[in-house]
């Protein structure tokens, strides 16, 4: 026998859905209208040898769908009366009256009476219909009218009050031109008669209230085109200040304007005392170094050098072993005329204090060139020799001191540049002899 699918052998039943249906159902307590409920309807369905077939006429309610609600609230009753129905409810009603005459206030009159209302859904509103079943009490407030007050005063008071201004115009003091204008209140007597006001007499003059002086002096003269009391500036000479020069300690002058004040006083020109320093005129002298100041500050700079070549030289003395050639050392450096710290120091690197000696003897009052020194510095001969090459380069440059200040740039440093090119040192000692003894 075959099946009709998975799970569902020959012989089986089960339900399915076939269609849809709807039901109304009730609303809950205290509601009215309907509930309207959707939902499938399933038939009993069996299995026969691979066909699936209706059992009869045996069908279930199944899935819900949809579920919609119309219901709405009861309507709500008042107070004892129905909703959709009339009925009277008991109130109060009042009524004014006017006090008698000569009387002020009112009488109150309170009845008991009964309404009729309508009732829609839980409100009340009244029909219009009203009957009255009695005076249910009675209040008198009416009290004597008194004489009538004029404002804050009452009948029969008396005051004064303000009706008016009046003025008095007065003249100016000497040499003064305007006028001096005096305000004085007029004031009143008044009497208070049931509430009218009724005038006493005549009016008088009260307190003064406000005075207008225009009084003010005459016009004093001018100065020309300046006013009386105007203040101005003018030059009447000049102002040195010194400034110093920032490139050099020398200092220049700047010249500027001389400004005085003066003040016009009715028609004369007066001096305040003020002065004051006014626009910049020009620059007396200038920053840039003459040529004897070129000269003196580069002599100044190269004996500043021979200072410190010296102070150098001294410490290597002041390191030699035996005390008589530290003295001889000491002697030379300090008796020397010229020394440059290039060639202190190339004395620096001999081993032995007789070479030093000797170099810094050879130094002493001569002119070595820093291109010099480095030339002899870093010549190596061979083996023990090399500090002998040293001194006989030393020795070769034969220039003079002299009072002029040194200069890299001037003669020999071409030549001594091409001394360096030479391969061996023993070279370069024989090109610096024959540049130094031409």
């Amino acid at each position: 026998m075959n099946s009709c699918g998975p799970r569902r052998p020959h012989g089986s039943t089960w339900y399915e859905p076939i269609g849809t249906d709807s039901e109304s159902l009730s609303c809950r307590r205290g509601f009215e209208g309907e509930v309207v409920q959707t939902f499938e309807v399933e038939a009993r369905m069996r299995c026969n040898n691979g066909k699936v077939a209706k059992v009869g006429g045996d069908l279930r309610k199944g899935r819900t769908l949809s579920e919609r609600d119309y219901c709405r609230p009861l309507p709500r009753d008042c107070q004892g009366i129905a909703h959709g129905r009339r009925g009277f409810v008991p109130r109060e009603k009042e009524e004014v009256l006017a006090c008698p005459r000569g009387f002020e206030g009112e009488i109150v009159k309170i009845y008991s009476v009964d309404v009729e209302m309508s009732c829609n859904d839980g409100r009340l509103s009244e029909t219009g219909r009203v009957e009255t079943r009695g005076v249910k009490s009675t209040e008198d407030f009416c009290r004597e009218i008194p004489k009538l007050s004029c404002g804050e005063y009452q009948h029969g008071a008396n005051w004064i009050a303000a009706v008016g201004e009046e003025e008095d115009v007065l003249s100016c003091p000497a040499g003064q031109v305007g006028e001096l204008v005096l305000t004085y209140q007029t004031e009143q007597e008044f009497e208070c008669v049931d509430g009218q006001e009724r005038a006493l007499g005549l009016a008088a003059r009260g307190q003064l209230v406000r005075e207008s002086d225009t009084c003010r002096d005459k016009p004093k003269k001018g100065c020309g085109s300046k006013g009386h009391g105007q203040t101005w500036s003018e030059v009447t000479g000049t102002v040195e200040e010194v400034a110093q020069c920032k490139e050099n300690d020398k200092a220049v002058t700047d010249l500027y304007e001389s400004l005085e004040s003066f003040k016009c006083v009715d028609g004369d020109v007066v001096r305040t005392g003020s002065k004051s320093r006014g626009d910049f005129i020009k620059t007396v002298g200038s920053c840039e170094l003459t040529a004897d100041e070129v000269q003196n500050q580069n002599r100044e700079l190269e004996l500043e050098k021979i200072r410190i070549a010296k102070e150098e030289a001294s410490a290597i003395c002041e390191g030699m072993a035996r005390e008589k050639t530290q003295g001889s050392c000491l002697g030379i450096v300090s008796a020397a005329k010229a020394m440059s710290l290039e060639a202190v120091n190339v004395c620096r690197v001999f081993k032995y204090d007789y070479e030093k000696l000797y170099c810094l003897r050879k130094i002493s009052d001569q002119r070595v060139y820093p291109i010099e020194a480095e030339l002899c510095s870093n010549m190596k001969g061979f083996w023990i020799f090399e500090n002998l090459f040293k001194l006989a380069c030393i020795k070769t440059i034969e220039r003079p001191f002299s009072e002029s200040p040194m200069n890299p740039e001037l003669e020999y440093e071409a030549e001594v540049e091409a001394c360096k090119s030479e391969e061996k040192d023993s070279g370069k000692i024989l090109c610096l002899e024959k540049l130094f003894k031409k």
